[in-house]
């Protein structure tokens, strides 16, 4: 027998049934894996990397699963950051473009650390949950939510940049010395371009210059800001407002 509408069965399965709902939304998040691309621009990695930090939030209300819905996503935030004063490349015009794009829902937090790069890396592994082996990592980025941290590098690996926006995902090792990595989701990885048909629709710029993943590397460094006050590093992650 069906239970009816009302009974004290029938609101037990509604309930369970809408946590079950929730859940599976909510556990629902970007696989850095599996069909990425590459920023579209030579100059949006800024606009990337704040799509890719919101896609790992994981929050319903702001769906993006694929990378084509981060390539979107890229296109849109570039778009808002662009119309800003200090836009699109500056810090203040970054954290306008997030409110914007999310109606007021989240804002990066932007951090100018000193260049301690110890007191650095403890405040990324403060701000991230992955850490351990490069093995273990990669078995929990499929699927599952993560907190970003966002900096500016001029060498990640074996690509070199003037500045560029990273995804920092977790370290490996201590944090203590040079041996600890970075593991990282990069929107840039130079001198990789695969073969691509000019004449596919969609096709980007950035598509014939880069590839895009997951690398961790302790070659790296990191880009320095100069406000007046002696060199700073910058830690950016997404927030929640109130």
């Amino acid at each position: 027998m069906m239970p009816t509408f009302g009974s004290p069965k029938f609101l037990r399965l509604f309930v369970i049934s809408a946590v079950v709902h929730v859940l599976s939304t909510n556990a629902r998040a970007i696989d850095l894996y599996s069909d990425n691309v590459p920023q579209a621009q030579v100059d949006t990695c800024q606009s990337y990397a704040m799509v890719l930090a919101l896609a790992a939030k994981g929050d319903p209300a702001f769906s993006i699963t694929t990378f084509q819905e981060i390539r979107q996503g890229e296109a849109d935030f570039r778009q808002i950051a662009a119309g800003l004063p200090g836009g699109p490349f500056g810090h203040e015009a970054l954290k306008q473009a997030m409110n914007n794009y999310t109606s007021g829902a989240y804002r990066p937090a932007i951090e100018y650390p000193s260049t301690d790069l110890v007191a650095w890396l403890s405040r990324v592994r403060a701000l991230t949950t992955l850490d351990g082996s490069a093995d273990a990592l990669i078995g929990r980025l499929t699927g599952q939510r993560f907190p970003v941290v966002l900096t500016s590098v001029t060498k990640f690996g074996d690509s070199t940049y003037p500045r560029h926006i990273m995804s920092i995902l977790g370290l490996i090792g201590s944090g203590l010395n040079s041996n600890t990595q970075l593991l990282a989701f990069n929107s840039a990885i130079k001198g990789q371009g695969g073969s691509v048909n000019r004449c596919q629709p969609g096709t980007q710029p950035g598509d014939e210059r880069y590839k895009a993943g997951v690398v961790s590397t302790n070659n790296f460094t990191l880009n320095e800001f100069n406000f007046g006050q002696g060199p700073k590093y910058v830690i950016m992650h997404l927030e929640r407002n109130r």
